[in-house]
């Protein structure tokens, strides 16, 4: 079976409305889950979530699996300094959930690789 590794910021066209709500803890796996539509011939799971993931604008994928995601606390409209970052995102004990988190980059603004 085909497995999709879903990051939880990713999940609606404002992913930080749908994760973080004013005075609201980040949504759980399943929580999560429940907003997602996928081919049933597929299996989804959460990768990384806030708090180690937030504000996410893209990710990219090594051939090793290792995924980079560019964070922008700045959002579309902002554009303070300093609050842009890609979070390298590792599972190292493989059991299909990141485990270690590092800030690869800092930046402004990032908006792809």
């Amino acid at each position: 079976m085909k497995l999709i590794k879903i990051l939880a910021a990713t999940l609606a066209l404002n992913p930080c409305a749908a994760v973080f709500g004013q005075n609201q803890q980040p949504l759980t796996a399943e929580a999560i889950l429940k907003k997602v539509s996928y081919p049933s011939e597929f299996e989804a799971t959460v990768f990384a979530s806030p708090p180690n993931i937030s504000y996410p604008i893209f990710i990219s994928a090594s051939p090793d699996g290792i995924l980079f995601v560019g964070c922008d606390e700045n959002g579309s409209l902002d554009r303070k300094a300093g609050r842009g970052r890609v979070v390298m995102c590792q599972d190292t004990d493989h059991d299909g959930k990141a485990d270690k988190f590092t800030d690869f980059a800092k930046m402004d603004s990032p908006r792809g690789v």
